[in-house]
């Protein structure tokens, strides 16, 4: 949008304003966004000023140029409460892992002194009691489950 001279433009809502000011000219353009307008950018002049098209093309280009950069910073910004996101889940993860794999041990170990008490009670009755023992074992191990 360019208008020469604001005074004579009875479509610009802040003449008023703009007169006081003794701003004469002003041009905007949009700041764009994947297509969608998410900010405008003008200029005031103190002198009137003819509408230059290629200062217009420049400039809707820089416009194109900020709302490239926004989107590229907003979705670095995604991705970086992703990866906090991640990071957490992860902790938490590793967190249950660690628990889990600290039961497992304990039911290793109790498994392990179990075997070793069934091995000693084989020993020193000889043998004789070898078949109540693996029934005593593998009872043992169904209640450690």
């Amino acid at each position: 949008m360019w208008i020469s001279d604001v005074s004579l433009d009875s479509g610009f809502e802040r003449r008023d304003l703009a007169a006081r000011a003794r701003l004469q000219s002003v041009f905007a353009f949009p700041i764009l966004n994947a297509g969608n307008c998410f900010g405008v950018l003008e200029f005031f002049s103190q002198r009137s000023m003819e509408q230059d098209q290629t200062l217009l093309d420049m400039m809707s280009a820089i416009g194109s140029e900020i709302g490239q950069f926004v989107q590229r910073r907003n979705a670095e910004e995604a991705l970086r409460r992703a990866h906090d996101e991640l990071e957490v889940r992860v902790q938490q993860r590793t967190l249950q892992l660690r628990t889990s794999n600290t039961k497992l041990q304990a039911s290793i170990a109790e498994r392990r002194r179990l075997e070793h008490e069934l091995l000693e009670i084989t020993e020193r009755s000889g043998g004789a009691s070898a078949s109540i023992s693996m029934t005593t074992l593998a009872r043992s191990s169904r209640g450690l489950r």
